[in-house]
């Protein structure tokens, strides 16, 4: 049976990112992302704000995108799946580490940019524009006619 691992979030990045580089020449960014939710409390008509820090890796040239343009007070929109890391501490112990490995480049989602960025409103690494078919004529007829 198949299954479904995807996160979308939307929120705050607390500082900016760690970047390292991998003996295996992989390039990693790792920060974290600050969503908050609203909520009444059940005792009172006061308005209550509650906030989750996500850890999130972005890697290889989303890592490059994220070292450039990424920093603390940044608002993104990201996209990925849970994954765990496992390991042994010196002690021996059994440790683990959930985070969010982004697998689609994020989107800036307005708030805090610095000045200087230049980084596009989307992402980066687009392929470039739409597929258009040979002989097509934007707004001709030939737009709603099957290719076949």
């Amino acid at each position: 049976m198949r299954s479904l691992n995807k996160v979308m979030l939307l929120g705050t990045v607390g500082k900016a990112p760690e970047v390292k580089h991998t003996t295996g020449g992989h390039m990693v960014a790792k920060f974290g992302l600050a969503t908050n939710r609203s909520f009444k409390r059940k005792d009172s008509d006061e308005w209550q704000e509650e906030t989750t820090w996500h850890n999130i890796e972005m890697w290889d040239k989303r890592a490059e995108w994220a070292e450039k343009y990424v920093t603390k007070g940044t608002r993104l929109f990201i996209e990925g799946e849970i994954a765990t890391s496992k390991w042994e501490d010196d002690a021996g112990n059994k440790r683990s580490r959930q985070f969010i490995k982004v697998f689609i480049p994020p989107i800036f989602a307005g708030g805090k940019k610095p000045e200087q960025d230049t980084a596009p409103a989307a992402s980066p690494y687009d392929e470039g524009p739409p597929y258009k078919p040979q002989g097509a004529t934007p707004g001709g007829k030939d737009d709603d006619t099957p290719p076949f």
